[in-house]
């Protein structure tokens, strides 16, 4: 018997025992919930809309209302319902200028209805809120940043919610846009080293199985 080649085969299935769970269990400690890791993120909605911002009217005009929160902040409030509190708020009109919101904010996804916005949570309304079958696959939180085709829309007409300066109020919304983007991405050695050992782990993995083959509430 050649026992060289029985130690080699041992030590083989042995190391398959145990990097394979090591790169899957890597994989889920960094990526297997919504909300993991701590992740500052902006959310923008662009549209062209008319209302009131502080007293000035606008009619037809290209806006924005810029959200931005933490990825560790995400809660999944009932299921396929996602939400997170920012921690800014802002809007812009053309013509006009910005205003930073001054009541609580936060920005929600409901993937049943397909559908991602931003809604005063003092309130329990809806500022805001693109709709399109794109965030039903979306996340808030794991999913690279995307930029939404423009879908169909839904907000409170007339409805004032306020700002540093007044308040700002919409009448008439289309041609809305959603996008993220993650803002600050740690880049540290601690992190690297992590994705390094993920990186590692998964090819490894890939190693071995290549040898074995009304009004309109916030939703």
């Amino acid at each position: 018997m050649n026992f060289e080649k029985t130690n080699s085969n041992v030590k083989s299935s042995l190391l398959r025992g145990c990097i394979a769970p090591l790169a899957l269990g890597t994989a889920f400690c960094l990526f297997g919930t919504e909300n993991a890791g701590a992740i500052p993120i902006t959310y923008r909605f662009s549209a062209i809309g008319s209302g009131n911002l502080d007293g000035k009217s606008f009619t037809g005009v290209v806006f924005s209302v810029t959200t931005m929160a933490d990825t560790s902040a995400i809660v999944n409030s009932s299921p396929g319902v996602y939400r997170v509190s920012n921690f800014a708020a802002s809007v812009f009109v053309t013509g006009i200028g910005s205003e930073n919101f001054t009541i609580a904010t936060e920005t929600v996804l409901n993937k049943n209805t397909g559908r991602v916005g931003v809604s005063s949570i003092s309130q329990g309304l809806a500022i805001l809120f693109d709709i399109d079958p794109t965030f039903k696959t979306y996340s808030l939180g794991l999913q690279e940043p995307l930029t939404s085709p423009g879908g169909s829309v839904a907000f409170n007409n007339g409805t004032s919610f306020a700002n540093a300066n007044g308040n700002f109020s919409l009448t008439a919304l289309s041609g809305i846009q959603f996008s993220a983007a993650y803002q600050n991405v740690d880049t540290s050695p601690e992190n690297t080293t992590t994705f390094g050992l993920l990186a590692a782990s998964l090819a490894a993995l890939g190693g071995i199985s290549k040898a074995m083959h009304r009004r309109i509430r916030e939703l």
